[in-house]
Formats: structure tokens, sequence, C-alpha cells
């Protein structure tokens, strides 16, 4: 079996990266030929993806649909078109519709692009209704790929054909932290992008609250940050860095809203973490519940006053964080590694490869 899959960007994308580079040595080693073309090349990444504005990306983006309908017709000599997200996110998906005319789509998605996400005002990607959009590559596509229940409703609306393959974590990278420390300050650590950040404004407030009674400090790995009156250190993010960075957390967190976008998005940051052994505390959303048992492998928070009580319970009590974090790291190695889900992702592209 061929499969060419089309990502996002080279593995300096994370999406890319979890939802298909880390794939491949498994997948090679099961027969599957895999050919690799990423719309973003690695040295446009970050300038792309860290842009606030839209008319910069729009130069980047109509290069890489451009690139795609040009390849279109040596779609046919692969068994299986893999598109990791669409190309030009919020528009026309005109090379995603090419690929499904030649009968061999597969489409992943492991964030809701049916909304537009909390970080986009309105601006010109707008003059495209998203649902729609995304409504039309669903239909045009032999199998469908999400990341977790939330993503498989919607796309159960248009498809049949779908597979549920979390996001997951490659357990022998990510190895557990070895001691938890008993010293002050204990570190709460984030790991993210600048798009990401928006979701540490409403986290501010509870590591002011608790940075006045306990000693801590908040650590930033990827995109600047710091908070007033709490002592912040910020890292950038490096690829052969990023396991030992989290190791370095006493506690994770994965603050999120209650908006929609939200509520679709995978539970990858806390999968880093309890991978790691560190432990958790999230934003309770039916995705990040469907991964976290309350109290037993992590935290799960809904308001401010139960944000600091799940942090408070966790910074005065190292006992605590260590058999969490342990917890948290049994989970990932059970139901979240690559062992796991990439039997998953070999049955959903050979269910595609059937129907080609």
């Amino acid at each position: 079996m061929r499969v060419l899959f089309l990502t996002q960007s080279s593995e300096a994308c994370p999406a890319s990266r979890y939802r298909v580079y880390q794939y491949l040595p498994y997948l090679e080693a099961a027969g599957v030929e895999c050919h690799v073309s990423p719309a973003i090349p690695a040295r446009n990444y970050l300038r792309v993806y860290q842009a606030q504005d839209t008319l910069r990306k729009l130069p980047h983006f109509a290069l890489a649909e451009a690139k795609r309908l040009l390849m279109a017709p040596s779609y046919r000599r692969y068994d299986v078109i893999f598109f990791q997200q669409w190309t030009f996110p919020r528009f026309f998906p005109a090379a995603e519709l090419a690929a499904g005319l030649g009968g061999r789509m597969v489409f992943d998605m492991d964030e809701p692009l049916y909304v537009r996400p909390t970080r986009h005002e309105r601006d010109i990607a707008d003059m495209f209704d998203p649902d729609r959009m995304v409504a039309r590559i669903m239909r045009a596509a032999k199998v469908v790929v999400v990341g977790n229940e939330v993503l498989r409703r919607f796309a159960g609306e248009y498809n049949s054909n779908i597979h549920v393959v979390p996001t997951a974590i490659d357990t022998d990278r990510y190895q557990p932290k070895v001691t938890y420390r008993h010293l002050p300050p204990v570190v709460i650590g984030w790991i993210g992008s600048f798009t990401t950040t928006v979701y540490l404004s409403m986290f501010e407030e509870v590591l002011q609250a608790l940075s006045e009674e306990y000693p801590i400090a908040f650590r930033v790995v990827g995109a600047p940050y710091s908070v007033e009156g709490v002592p912040t250190e910020w890292s950038p993010w490096v690829y052969e860095e990023e396991v030992d960075a989290i190791r370095q957390f006493d506690i994770g967190v994965m603050p999120l809203r209650g908006d929609e976008w939200s509520r679709g998005k995978s539970a990858c940051k806390a999968l880093q973490y309890m991978a790691a052994g560190v432990p958790v505390v999230c934003t309770a959303n039916e995705v990040t519940s469907s991964v976290i048992r309350d109290g037993e492998n992590g935290f799960l928070a809904g308001t401010v006053k139960e944000w600091e009580e799940k942090l408070e319970m966790l910074v005065g009590d190292v006992g605590l964080r260590r058999r969490i974090g342990l917890a948290g790291r049994e989970t990932v190695e059970r139901e979240y590694s690559l062992e796991m889900t990439a039997p998953k992702l070999l049955r959903a592209l050979r269910a595609a490869a059937e129907q080609g």
C-alpha cells in the first residue's frame, strides 16, 4: 500500500508531528510505503504560524494550495491520499476536493475545524463558512480520521466511515521523571505556541492568588509569556529539549475556555505532562474528562475556585504529586501510546485503500 501524507508542515509543526510523522516508522514496518509532502516548508513554519495578521499568511497558504493542485495528477499513483487537516484553513478546499474525486482520500481532523478558533477575530478568512467547507471535505473523503468523540459526532453527519485515533504520545521518547522535589518553589508549567497563549489570560488570576499564599513559579515553554506578580520563567520550544523541559515541571496545567473550539480540542498537552510523570490539572470538558479521572490520574477544574483548590492540594503535597504523576503515566501507556493507537491508524488507511 502506497500512501501520500499531505501534512500541514514539517515535524516542527506539533499537529503534523503527532498526527503523521511519529507514526511513519510503525507504518513502514507494517509494509506501508510512506511519502510525505508538507504544505508549509520547515523554513517558513514559524513565520506563518506565529503571524497574528491573516494577510501575512495568505501568500504562504496560496502557494501551498497551488502546490497541492499541481500535484493532483500524481495522486493516482497512490493507494491512499491522507490529508492532515486542510491546506488553506477556512477557505474553499480545492485541493482536498480534487483528491476526493480520485476516490482515495483520508481526511484527518484533530481540532474542530468547523468553527472559528478562539484566537481569531472576524477577518478575511470568514468569507467562507468553515462548517460548510469542512462538510464538503467530509463528504468527499473515503475515510475520516478524528481525534476524539466530539469530532466523531460532527464527522458522522457527513460520512459513515469514521475512525477515532486519539492523539498519542511516543512513550519511548517520553520517559517519566524520576524525582519529585520537596524544595520550593513549586514549578507550575505550561507548554504551547503563540496561538494558544489566549488560554493563559483567564488563568492569570489563579496563579496570582496562589502566589500570595505559596512559594510558586510559573514556567512557560514555547511562546514568550509573563504573569504580573508571579515569578515567571520562559524558554523557547526546542524539539530535542521538550521532554526534559516538561519533566522539570512539578505540576502541568491545561486551562481552556468554554467555547465550541476549546470543547473539540485534543488533550495533547495533558497527555504530554502525564507521559512525563507530571501531575496535571485541566479545564473540565468532554475530551479532558475522557482522559482524566479526577483525583486518580489528574485533576479537573471548572471554576476559578476549583482551579485554586486543586492546585493548592498539589502544591502542598509532594506525595500526592508523585502518586498522580505515576498514575497519569500509566494511563498514557495503557490508552494513549503509539503502541495503542498506531494499529487504529493502519486500519483506517487499509479501509480507504480497500474502497479506492
